[in-house]
């Protein structure tokens, strides 16, 4: 594979790393959730505490772009590796 994927691929892990630490920082130790129709960040099931609508959403579009950035990094090398056929030794061996 060429050099660049390597790299490439390592950049997008720091970026997932990016999102998972702006994601823990925001939510803290709980996740958000509706709970009676509030908005709550919760953990095993206690309400930390109550946000608005805006941070509720905000919240759900940080967790929503942490696992896709993860889908990304995760099947980025399979592509590219899927993308750039090997040639057959057969063909390289030519006198």
């Amino acid at each position: 594979m060429p050099n660049w994927v390597v790299w490439c691929g390592r950049a997008l892990w720091l970026i997932v790393l990016a999102h998972f630490v702006w994601v823990a920082v925001h939510n803290g130790p709980g996740v958000p959730a509706i709970k009676g129709g509030q908005y709550v960040l919760e953990a095993n099931g206690r309400i930390l505490r109550t946000v608005s609508e805006e941070e509720y959403l905000a919240l759900k579009a940080a967790e929503l772009r942490l696992f896709s950035t993860m889908t990304a990094a995760a099947y980025f090398v399979p592509m590219v590796y899927w993308w750039f056929k090997r040639r057959p030794a057969a063909r390289l061996a030519r006198p």
